[in-house]
């Protein structure tokens, strides 16, 4: 099962990023096209179940209502791993700009051949682990509930009780959007700033 987070209220962004349009669609569809290029199904939104009810009939995804909406993506976890119940279950942010389908099955294959209760990360050439991408044992979610429920937001409250392996990806798989200004520079001209509530309207930002 593939889960795209889609939940964050975008304060960097001004207006909800998942949306935002790029020249290939929609910024959340190349996070959706990664996993369904891996062969990932299904493939769900977790999300603030009022505010992003838009977002996933623009994206034409099922949305899971988050169980504790704006507590952050450890909390979004613990939701999808909890739905999922079976499985893995690979999870990525809704901003990614350059994720691949091949970095997903090599996600899945490295977490296929893991003990069944270990997690695989991605890490980026720089060293840094991003635990929102990554394939994560379904099995786990009670301890990750907990672990959310004690009150903790930081991954490092997971690593501590999870096995957690780690794959190196691509220098720039990892690279996100969190302003305007990063889908500016990364693919060029203009970007449309979609608001699914209002219809799309065309921003220049050269």
């Amino acid at each position: 099962m593939g889960v795209v987070l889609v939940g964050g209220q975008s304060r960097r962004f001004g207006s909800p990023k998942a949306v935002a349009a790029t020249p290939v669609g929609p910024l959340a569809s190349i996070a959706v096209d990664a996993l369904r290029g891996a062969g990932v199904d299904p493939v769900v939104l977790v999300g603030h179940p009022e505010r992003d009810r838009s977002t996933a009939a623009l994206l034409g995804l099922p949305l899971v209502a988050d169980r504790r909406p704006d507590a952050g993506p450890l909390a979004a976890l613990a939701t999808a791993l909890g739905w999922a119940a079976t499985g893995s279950v690979v999870v990525l942010p809704c901003d990614l700009t350059d994720i691949d389908a091949d970095t997903i099955s090599h996600l899945l294959a490295v977490r296929a051949a893991a003990p069944e209760e270990t997690a695989v990360v991605a890490r980026g050439g720089d060293g840094r682990p991003d635990p929102t991408v990554g394939a994560w044992p379904a099995s786990q979610a009670r301890v990750v509930q907990r672990i959310v429920s004690d009150g903790a937001r930081r991954w490092q409250a997971v690593f501590d009780v999870i096995e957690v392996e780690m794959v190196t990806v691509g220098a720039d798989t990892l690279s996100d959007a969190d302003e305007p200004a990063t889908l500016h520079a990364r693919f060029g001209g203009e970007i449309a700033a979609q608001d699914p509530e209002r219809g799309t309207e065309t921003e220049d930002l050269s």
